[in-house]
């Protein structure tokens, strides 16, 4: 690492961290990035191989990070070169350390009303982050990206293009409302609907067909806005794919930049719009909402970042937990007290609170962490709240059996399993392995349960009727706990096409909180109130003949079930990856169960599932889903799901040699929809098992040559 690049006035600061990789590929930090008690010089950091900067409090510092804009071919996407061009002058920009990221930090503060990130690529922090040093310079011999300044209007900039979020529409009292509304969609779907209607080309036509479609796809305004060069392009590639015989990368971007230089411009396509009018007499509170589209931005929004501090304390009963517990875990980690928060607050609901769609509360809770990161202080204070309120019958530890869970439960028909190194039972249970048929009726027991909302669960069917047990409105919910290696360890592919991942909702934390002195205390009283509260609440217990009774309903507006539908979409929008779908078809109902818990949560009389409610649920289930399909893609390697996936690519690369056509890396990700990190790992190992090569192809744009592949033998 190269310290000598660095700006002098932030190496003189004491705001330095030390931080590595995980064996799983994730960042660890040794402090905390809003205690200056866990901060260093970077003289004690000397011998560290990599070090962080903490942006501090807001008001000195604002960092940019620019993820996956740097191509494997070292060109830099429009959109980042646009904003590295505002801070010229003003920021101290370098790669990031995946080499295909760009960060930017300068002096000012971001906007109140801004948000922090856009997508998968765009962030934008002023106060308590880390920020991840290399020393690696943009340019090294241009000065202008060397010092920082005051970058305020070009923050301001960034904020106003790409991280204004949506705001309700304040109107005077008593006002008449006239608007426009749109009935030919947004920019790209007009585009895309063009190049759909689009006729297809025979060879020896096709590089004047992908001009002149170009031309028609620039020449497209939707209410002053056009498409880029490399949105034309991806629209013509798509059209590109379907052609008997396609044109390779090189020949359709030449002739879309071609046509964007050279062509002689289109008639314009402006949009279409009809005017509405809306008479309402509004009072002085009223407000206009955001349309469906702004009430679940965000739902959809594929970025991976980590847990936002909105999601970590749900008001009411659950943040009090996550309170308490954080005071009494030695190493306090709002990653592990949320799920034991969440997990406390659904037992206590039980079967006695459901929505309209039938959903209980019952969800399988699993905390990840390195070994002494604190996974116990939260397992001891749900056990200790359950004690003090007279529910210890609602505690379980490891099922032996599924008969033994059978029974467990017909004593008590809500029951939390709380599963310590629950990692080691999944490696018992793997097929791979041989697995145990104990064990594994434990799991299938979990398949089935997760789905009974209001029904009776019949564990097995024995000749003697005498033996038969079933289970009446039955609600099982599990706190597992376990490290990242021994999760992993327990997963193949049968457990992500099975079903049985996409049930749990996996927290990881990856960093080890700063050291605290605790003293062992009983709950507060305003949490063992509150608790015995909804243990007293009658419902039946064990198996009484009369389900549902005593079931409360729990109401839900339509903007919530906008955000659940919207979740339930993420399914269709992942079926080009089997495994990807599976773990979305359940991220409707996980959001659904957590919406309950909020609502009563933060009203215990009065509960409602609200857009408030909902969109925390499925900002919950949306980052957890994420992180665990982000971190399974480079775990579950010997699965055969991995193997498919490289046998996809090779199949794919034989086919294109065939044919004479190389293969870039940037088409392998557009075709299977994978990661550059994927990408890269896949035509390594190719690479390294000598089944392809690669090759340098002539670029048609000067200075620009590009790496192909192609395959060997």
């Amino acid at each position: 690492m190269n310290l000598g690049s660095i700006p002098k006035e932030l190496l003189d600061q004491p705001n330095w961290v030390r931080w590595w990789y995980t064996p799983d590929g994730k960042k660890m930090f040794v402090g905390k990035s809003n205690d200056r008690s866990t901060w260093h010089t970077i003289d004690d950091l000397a011998t560290s191989e990599a070090v962080a900067f903490v942006i501090p409090e807001a008001g000195h510092y604002v960092g940019v990070d620019l993820d996956d804009v740097i191509g494997l071919d070292g060109v830099m996407s429009d959109e980042a070169s646009e904003i590295l061009n505002r801070f010229i002058g003003v920021a101290y920009a370098e790669l990031s350390p995946s080499g295909s990221g760009l960060k930017l930090i300068t002096r000012g503060r971001k906007p109140d009303w801004a948000k922090c990130e856009l997508s998968t690529w765009l962030e934008c922090y002023d106060h308590h982050r880390f920020w991840c040093m290399t020393g690696r310079p943009v340019d090294p011999s241009e000065a202008d990206w060397m010092e920082i300044g005051d970058g305020q209007e070009a923050i301001d900039w960034l904020c106003d293009k790409y991280l204004r979020p949506a705001q309700p529409i304040k109107r005077p009292k008593q006002v008449q409302v006239v608007t426009t509304e749109p009935v030919s969609g947004s920019l790209i779907e007009r585009a895309e609907a063009y190049v759909a209607a689009y006729p297809p080309s025979l060879e020896g036509g096709r590089n004047n067909a992908a001009f002149k479609l170009a031309g028609h796809l620039f020449a497209i305004d939707h209410y002053g806005e056009r498409l880029t060069v490399d949105q034309c392009f991806h629209l013509v590639w798509s059209w590109n794919c379907g052609l008997p015989n396609p044109l390779d990368e090189v020949e359709i971007r030449s002739a879309v930049e071609s046509s964007s230089r050279n062509g002689t411009p289109m008639e314009t396509k402006p949009a279409t719009s009809r005017a509405v009018t809306v008479t309402r007499v509004l009072s002085s509170d009223d407000e206009i909402q955001p349309s469906l589209n702004d009430l679940i931005e965000g739902v959809k929004d594929a970025h991976t970042a980590g847990w936002p501090a909105r999601l970590m304390r749900p008001p009411g009963f659950m943040g009090e937990v996550v309170d308490f517990i954080q005071q009494q875990n030695p190493r306090p980690s709002s990653i592990l007290a949320l799920p034991a928060a969440i997990a406390l607050q659904a037992t206590l609901l039980g079967n006695k609170w459901r929505d309209k769609s039938g959903n209980r509360a019952n969800l399988y809770l699993i905390a990840v962490a390195p070994p002494g990161a604190g996974k116990a202080a939260p397992i001891r204070v749900v056990q200790d709240v359950l004690t003090a309120a007279g529910a210890e019958e609602l505690w379980g530890g490891k099922p032996s059996s599924d008969s033994a869970m059978a029974s467990d439960m017909r004593v008590k028909s809500t029951k939390l399993y709380v599963w310590d190194e629950f990692g080691k039972f999944l490696q018992k249970t793997k097929m791979t392995s041989g697995g145990s048929a104990t064990l594994n009726t434990i799991q299938d027991a979990m398949l089935e349960l997760w789905s009974i909302n209001g029904g009776t669960w019949k564990q097995k069917s024995y000749s003697d009727s005498k033996l038969n047990k079933q289970v009446d409105d039955p609600c099982m919910l599990l706190h597992g706990s376990t490290t990242p290696g021994t999760l992993w360890a327990g997963f193949d592919e049968s457990n992500l096409l099975d079903g049985f991942c996409a049930r749990l909702l996996i927290f990881q934390e990856t960093q080890y909180g700063p050291l605290q002195e605790t003293e062992q205390q009983a709950p507060p009283d305003s949490i063992i109130q509150q608790a015995r509260y909804w243990v007293h609440c009658k419902h039946h217990d064990g198996n009484l003949p009369e389900l549902n009774a005593g079931c409360r309903v729990i109401p839900e507006t339509e903007n919530a079930r906008q955000y659940f539908r919207a979740m339930a979409g993420l399914m269709e929008d992942n079926l080009h990856d089997e495994a990807a779908a599976a773990q979305w078809a359940r991220s409707s109902e996980k959001a659904r169960r957590l919406a309950i818990c909020y609502a009563c949560s933060r009203d215990y009389q009065s509960p409602l599932i609200d857009d408030e409610a909902a969109q925390w649920a499925c900002d919950v289930v949306r980052i957890a889903t994420q992180q665990f399909l982000k971190a399974a893609r480079s775990e579950i390697t010997g699965s055969d799901w991995q193997t498919a996936r490289w046998k996809k690519v090779l199949s794919y690369i034989k086919s294109e040699t065939k044919r004479r056509q190389p293969v870039s890396r940037s088409s392998i990700m557009r075709k299977f929809r994978m990661t550059a990190t994927d990408t890269e790992k896949i035509l390594s190992a190719l690479s390294e098992a000598r089944e392809i090569e690669a090759v340098a192809v002539a670029d048609p744009r000067p200075g620009r040559p590009g790496t192909y592949y192609r395959a060997m033998g």
